[in-house]
């Protein structure tokens, strides 16, 4: 059996501050110096390989950004050949404050749902498939919804607390599965060291190379049907104060990755499938990548947080951590 690895880019403008937060900035990934690393950088990476993507659109970024404004981004990816499928953030709705679907009654989720699968079919004449929820915050009341709409899901990430109401067993936590009748396709998570109880998601900025090499290696060794990466339209840029940067080491590990991804046997890459193109497989897929791959994230990441800085220097911690975890 073929493993597909799916790629998937939420797609929405992040961060409070709509003078430098823009569209231009985080859906396209625009430089001072015209260069782009958003989703036309994506799509003529993967147009390389002849590959395609599933791109999840915060249909409400519409609301402070235009509607016209999602119609071109929408119809520029779709005319590329390249999926588009539904996100929802509400924010927007929510006077800016961060705010959470899962929070929200089952009434409320299925309108809000609705309202975005609407504005979706209305900006490209296409009915979406699939739903993510902002911040991967959904529940059983989530997938109730998207049932009404005949809509798939693809919120749940082990571990993330967002989406813990998700009632799921621990070994198939990364299986394709039918949850309140709504078919539920996890982002892959992967256990860093054996009995740590510590889980990462697939995500190419959080992980290192080797880890996104091994995962997907252990998928294909398994037959695991799915595997699903976790990206956003700016995972290619920052902001420092007022000017965009290129994230040039984030852009080299996925351009790294696409080309030893083309040598793997067995694997395809491709968007999400539709539901009539559904795989399903009874093994459960539980992926481990060790005590080294660890520490190289630690290195690798040393100013993003604390514990990385501990880890790094003191690595025996981590060990008596897994230790006292067996």
């Amino acid at each position: 059996m073929e493993t597909r690895l799916v790629i998937t880019i939420d797609t929405e403008v992040s961060g409070n501050n709509s003078a430098y937060d823009t569209p231009n900035r985080q859906f396209y990934g625009m430089l001072d110096d015209n260069r782009e690393f958003g989703i036309h950088y994506i799509m003529n990476t993967l147009d390389k390989f002849n590959w395609k993507c599933t791109f999840f659109i915060n249909v409400f970024d519409s609301i402070k950004w235009g509607e016209e404004t999602l119609k071109k981004l929408c119809n520029e990816i779709i005319s590329r050949g390249f999926d588009v499928q539904l996100h929802t953030h509400i924010e927007h709705l929510n006077n800016e404050e961060k705010s959470y679907l899962a929070k929200q009654s089952l009434k409320t989720q299925t309108q809000l749902i609705k309202q975005g699968s609407s504005l979706l079919q209305k900006w490209t004449g296409v009915t979406p498939l699939w739903h993510r929820a902002g911040h991967l915050s959904a529940d059983q009341n989530t997938l109730k919804a998207c049932k009404e709409l005949n809509l798939c899901d693809s919120s749940y990430a082990h571990s993330w607390s967002t989406c813990e109401n998700i009632k799921t067993e621990n070994n198939k936590r990364n299986n394709l599965r039918t949850i309140e009748d709504t078919l539920e396709l996890p982002i892959t998570t992967f256990e860093t060291i054996p009995h740590s109880r510590h889980f990462r998601t697939l995500d190419i900025n959080s992980c290192v190379l080797s880890e996104l090499n091994n995962v997907t290696d252990q998928a294909i060794a398994s037959e695991t049907p799915y595997i699903v990466l976790l990206m956003h339209s700016f995972s290619f840029v920052r902001r420092e104060g007022e000017e965009y940067i290129e994230r040039s080491r984030d852009i080299n590990r996925f351009e790294t990755f696409l080309h030893q991804c083309q040598k793997k046997k067995n694997l395809i890459i491709g968007a999400l499938p539709a539901p009539a193109e559904i795989k399903y497989t009874k093994r459960t897929f539980e992926p481990t990548t060790g005590f080294i791959t660890t520490y190289i994230n630690a290195l690798s990441n040393f100013s993003r947080s604390y514990k990385n800085k501990i880890i790094s220097f003191f690595p025996f911690v981590l060990l008596l951590l897994i230790k006292r975890r067996k």
